[in-house]
């Protein structure tokens, strides 16, 4: 069977709000002028760009940051929600890039920054739409998480 690189999964879920500096979200402290939705985007770009600058390979680490937004995101999402990045399949593929997006929802960057229940994660995936509820429910599969 395929393995999880612990390392990997480590590093990726320190880098994966890498973006979140350029974003204007001021209850987190961040005074950028971007949408929050898109800080993982631009997380990726960050990471490419300096990775091609410094002849190192951050691709792992780039699309940890694009793939773990939500339960990830779908090209028709994307378009039926307007929402202000490219178009395309931001979906976590690799079991670093699900691990990562599915631990990011049990801790807020904001509020009393406690972990969150899995009731209450469940309740706030459900707003997205049954498809990203059901990526979500996948994901707690995948990990055994109950």
């Amino acid at each position: 069977g395929v393995e999880l690189d612990a390392r990997l999964a480590a590093d990726g879920a320190m880098l994966h709000d890498i973006g979140i500096g350029c974003c204007d979200a001021p209850k987190i402290l961040c005074e950028g002028s971007e949408p929050y939705i898109a800080h993982g985007v631009i997380g990726a770009r960050m990471l490419r760009e300096y990775g091609a600058a410094n002849g190192l390979d951050l691709e792992a680490f780039a699309r940890i940051c694009e793939r773990h937004t939500g339960s990830g995101i779908t090209a028709a999402e994307v378009r039926a929600q307007a929402l202000p990045i490219p178009v395309r399949d931001y979906l976590p593929e690799t079991l670093e890039e699900k691990l990562v997006c599915l631990a990011d929802k049990f801790f807020s960057k904001s509020g009393d920054m406690k972990e969150k229940p899995l009731d209450r994660i469940r309740c706030s995936m459900r707003k997205f739409g049954p498809d990203a509820a059901a990526r979500f429910d996948a994901l707690c599969a995948l990990f055994k998480v109950e």
